[in-house]
């Protein structure tokens, strides 16, 4: 079977959609079946790291520090269509909501059409951008033959732009790069309590919950540290809150490569992801898991879905700094619990591994191939 995998975005850039696409893409091959990334924007050699990508046109960077683009194809139809003619994949699969290259590629397809869709919601801009490709949408829709919602949370958003069923297959981790014992840093390992956030430093993320919780735990338990993975249009304001309350022990990493940021996770002790809202899957809390840790979250409806029963008392009131503060002063007081939930984690995120998702996804290729024979 001969995929390709477009994503309206540069396959470079650090992200959960781009982490899908290398993800199913390793998967595919593995299994023996040929996948190429049809991507916009630039990337180098050693970002392939052996993998079939072609690029299309430039990215636009999205303002607002959402840390996202979307594609300028702009004259890149003939070049689309000429490269579906000599690829000739079985399926199509565009990730997200399709923007200009998912839109091109829809419209010169003559494959089987899926299209995953990965979020929950993504502010002002992005459902603006998505109303007014709405028309759009409804037409390449009668193009599109299976779609895929990484959770119920993105099943029930999508139905605001392409109505229809969805089948629901989750989000693929990949269990050797995130695994308990991998490299630590050496920096923060000198006896501290490791707690760890990973993600965009925007609003939604909450990092202003988890500074006021870190600043009263800090206050009882001083062998404390706080990692921040992550840039954003919030960074800032978050560097200015540890100043002005002179809070010790938090450090700023900025973004991080995707090579590096397996240690990251293997050195925390806690991690602890306050996102408030407009999360669909809460795939840093899965990497947490695999890796062994402990996980403390604010209770969003992406997350709820998630989150195993045996933690549930680690998804604690939304927006509750004192909810959040009591959550982790029970992990920081009790080695002999995080350990447990540590462990209990990374069995249960065993069932989110590659070989499991990646086989869900392509049973539902073959499944739309039989049902579209002309098509594949």
């Amino acid at each position: 079977m001969k995929v390709g995998l477009v994503i309206d975005d540069r396959i470079s850039r650090p992200g959960g959609v781009q982490e899908y696409v290398l993800g199913l893409y390793d998967f595919l091959k593995n299994k023996g079946h040929q996948s190429i990334i049809f991507t916009s924007g630039r990337y180098t050699k050693k970002q392939k790291q052996g993998r079939r990508i072609i690029s299309f046109g430039k990215t636009f960077d999205l303002p607002g520090g959402t840390q996202k683009g979307i594609s300028l194809t702009l004259g890149q139809g003939k070049k689309i269509k000429r490269v579906l003619e000599r690829e000739k994949p079985e399926i199509l699969h565009i990730q997200g909501m399709p923007g200009p290259l998912g839109l091109n590629f829809l419209q010169h397809s003559s494959s089987v059409n899926i299209m995953t869709f990965h979020i929950a919601h993504e502010g002002i801009l992005v459902d603006f951008l998505a109303k007014t490709l709405a028309p759009l949408w409804e037409e390449m829709g009668k193009n599109l033959h299976g779609k895929i919602a990484i959770s119920k949370v993105a099943a029930d958003y999508a139905q605001k732009f392409s109505p229809g069923p969805y089948k629901i297959i989750p989000i693929g981790i990949d269990l050797r790069r995130f695994r308990p014992g991998a490299p630590e840093i050496a920096k923060f390992k000198d006896k501290k309590i490791n707690i760890l956030f990973v993600g965009r430093l925007d609003k939604r993320k909450g990092i202003e919950y988890l500074l006021k919780a870190f600043r009263r735990l800090s206050q009882l338990q001083p062998n404390i540290r706080l990692i921040i993975v992550g840039d954003g249009s919030e960074k800032q304001k978050a560097r200015d809150y540890v100043r002005e309350e002179e809070l010790k022990n938090v450090v700023f990493t900025g973004s991080v490569t995707r090579r590096d940021l397996p240690a990251y996770y293997a050195t925390g002790d806690i991690f602890c992801s306050p996102a408030t809202h407009g999360e669909s899957f809460g795939v840093v809390l899965l990497e947490a898991m695999a890796v062994g840790l402990p996980v403390v979250a604010f209770d969003n409806p992406g997350y709820r879905d998630l989150f195993p029963g045996f933690a549930r008392g680690f998804l604690v009131p939304n927006k509750s700094v004192s909810a959040l503060t009591q959550a982790l002063l029970i992990l920081v007081t009790t080695p002999n619990l995080r350990r447990e939930l540590g462990q209990k984690n990374r069995c249960y995120a065993k069932g989110f591994s590659w070989p499991r998702v990646g086989d869900e996804i392509l049973r539902f290729y073959q499944y739309l191939l039989q049902q579209f024979p002309s098509r594949g």
